[in-house]
């Protein structure tokens, strides 16, 4: 198996359980309940839909009138009174002329009245239909964007970035086209069928019942079509999640692109992931390109049929020319909506694929939430954990086996291990970006496990500095004040965050200072600044916990032990707790205490002197030897 090949396994199983292939699946009527604020305005449209069917409808009556009254005219203007044989009187012929173009004229004032009432008919289910669909789809990305907001850390763990955008893009643009314009002309034309039907069988019952051998045809490609369309429609769909998130992880990695001369490699991934979305739309092509012909050869030999048997009506006097030309203008109008259904039925499978896509984004349901009375409470920053193992949700190896440790507020304590040690972990299990299983622990704050407190409540409390640093494309001033709800972080509590990071001197000497746009992921900015931005960013909401996981590795010694410096003077004021994570002595030796992990337990426990005064400890070999090759000062 080749090296892309391989990568591109690793999608495989995104999306793949078994699906539903019924015509309306319980997906799309899970969207379609988005329509119910907005059923007035479609019952509307329904009936403006049975208006614009009755006008269409109308019209092969008329024409196949006009077709019977202009003999009349035509046979009038040709008489000639020199003629030999019968004469008609010139009144008589007078008096046929005038009746056959008042009739005409008559015929053409209704049918000119018909267009124009059709055209405001059309005009205003278009406009409704529009403002409904785009009244659901506005709805529909508001859900999907708050369920995504929702979701734990373990839900994003399984998911592409790429893949979810274009659930909230590219997908509900597809419902956006079956909401706004298909779904209003499935219901006129399913109108316009049914009282076709009913005038083909007024105008002839023969030529009706002849015509309805042609229609079952139909409807069996039509059917076929459709069960064959939608597992290729889901199949293209999640094919084009997978090239979104290629290229969104291509664009975001660029730079470790370049760096690794890894250009030819990545064009040959996205290259077979082009092919294979190619390949996928190329065969809903070539389903979609026989079903016109077919469909369009039945509508032939029925019309061949009917001109057939119309024709040897005619010469028996039964029908005249008018009501032939009516009849095959009424089959016409009947056949036309058959033909639509067939790609409303190829669409409305897109649209079904797009709808499972998009309700299983909906319908994710958070494994972190808040219980019914969820404490909320000012917290005084006392954490503890009790016996915690951890492993993170679908993964059988344990992170953490039997951490117990207990830090009082105020206190700052530093974790120090091996990478994959678990010192993010126990980190991230104070906020409840992941939860401790059941069995395996708790983690307490205030005496209070972290699973009773309201979620919001716990988080608006714990500030974080993750290593992977994230700011938004905004300003710098909207960046650090992110947690500002209403304007409720001023000027002044901005400036004194920024100090506080070291970051102040360097704003103010930009153009636009605290106005500058940091550009997306803070790609204008180095990595210690975009650091000190995202360490200010925390400290402004002046937590009772405060989490710096690896924070400052961009930031060079003299910086960090200002930083370090501002911790000490501004949260001993506040009595809050701070964790530190950082491979840097010069970092964690500032704590009050000092955690070391090794094989994914607690290994030591103590102050930067305790710990140096164990002999052959962890801790004492790390920093003598990190201090032997000059590392530390």
């Amino acid at each position: 198996m080749s090296g892309h090949a391989e990568y591109m396994n690793l999608y495989e199983e995104l999306d793949d359980r078994p699906r539903n292939y019924k015509l309306v699946s319980p997906e799309f009527m899970r969207v379609f309940k988005f329509m119910m604020p907005y059923k007035k305005r479609f019952i509307v449209t329904i009936f403006l839909s049975i208006g614009q069917a009755l006008m269409f409808l109308l019209l092969p009556l008329l024409a196949g009138q006009a077709l019977d009254i202009i003999p009349l005219v035509v046979n009038s203007y040709d008489e000639d009174p020199g003629t030999p044989g019968p004469q008609v009187s010139l009144s008589n012929s007078a008096f046929v002329t005038t009746q056959a173009l008042n009739a005409l004229g008559g015929i053409i004032i209704i049918l000119l009245i018909s267009v124009g009432t059709m055209a405001i008919i059309m005009f205003m289910r278009q406009y409704q239909n529009e403002y409904i669909g785009n009244k659901i789809i506005f709805d529909l990305r508001n859900s999907i964007f708050n369920s995504l907001q929702v979701q734990p850390y373990s839900y994003y763990d399984k998911q592409q970035v790429g893949d979810l955008v274009a659930r909230t893009t590219s997908d509900v643009n597809l419902l956006r086209h079956i909401m706004t314009q298909e779904l209003a002309m499935f219901i006129r034309d399913i109108l316009q069928f049914a009282l076709a039907i009913v005038l083909m069988f007024i105008t002839n019952p023969i030529l009706a019942g002849l015509s309805l051998i042609i229609m079952p045809f139909i409807m069996i490609v039509m059917f076929y079509y459709r069960r064959r369309m939608h597992p290729l429609f889901l199949s293209s769909r999640k094919s084009y999640g997978q090239l979104t998130s290629r290229v969104e992880e291509n664009v975001t990695g660029v730079k470790v692109v370049r760096a690794f001369a890894q250009g030819q490699l990545e064009i040959g991934i996205f290259k077979e992931r082009n092919d294979d979305y190619y390949g996928k739309q190329m065969r809903i092509a070539k389903l979609t390109s026989w079903f016109d012909p077919v469909v369009g050869l039945l509508n032939v030999v029925g019309m061949v049929l009917i001109i057939f048997v119309g024709g040897g009506l005619f010469l028996q006097g039964i029908m005249s020319i008018g009501n032939i030309f009516t009849f095959i203008l009424l089959m016409q109008f009947a056949q036309g909506p058959l033909r639509f259904l067939g790609v409303f039925l190829g669409n409305f499978s897109q649209t079904n694929a797009a709808c499972e896509r998009v309700v299983d984004v909906l319908d994710a349901k958070p494994d972190i939430t808040s219980k019914p009375n969820a404490v909320k409470r000012q917290i005084s920053g006392r954490v503890e954990f009790r016996n915690v193992s951890f492993k993170y949700p679908g993964s059988e190896k344990m992170i953490l086996q039997g951490i117990n440790f207990t830090v009082e507020p105020g206190e700052t304590i530093a974790i120090l291990g091996a990478t994959g040690a678990g010192k993010s972990s126990i980190i991230n299990l104070i906020p409840r970006f992941y939860d401790v299983p059941e069995g395996c622990g708790e983690v307490l704050i205030d005496g209070i496990n972290v699973k009773d407190y309201e979620l919001d409540s716990l988080r608006t409390q714990v500030g974080v500095v993750s290593q992977e640093i994230f700011l938004f494309s905004r300003s710098i001033k909207q960046n650090i004040a992110i947690s500002s709800k209403d304007g409720e972080i001023s000027d002044e509590e901005i400036i004194n965050a920024a100090k506080l990071a070291s970051i102040h001197d360097f704003v103010e000497s930009l153009p636009e200072q605290y106005e500058t746009m940091v550009g997306e992921r803070g790609v204008t900015l180095s990595g210690g600044q975009k650091q000190r931005i995202a360490i200010a960013r925390a400290i402004i909401k002046k937590p009772r916990i405060l989490i710096l996981d690896d924070a400052t590795s961009s930031i060079d010694v003299d910086t960090e032990y200002e930083i370090q410096k501002s911790f000490k003077n501004l949260f001993q004021g506040h009595g809050s707790t701070t964790f530190i994570i950082s491979q840097r002595m010069s970092t964690v030796r500032l704590a009050d205490k000092i955690l070391v992990l090794h094989n994914n337990r607690i290994a030591q426990i103590g102050t930067h002197d305790e710990l140096l005064a164990d002999e052959g400890g962890i801790y004492q070999k790390l920093y003598s030897t990190l201090e032997k090759e000059g590392y530390e000062k």
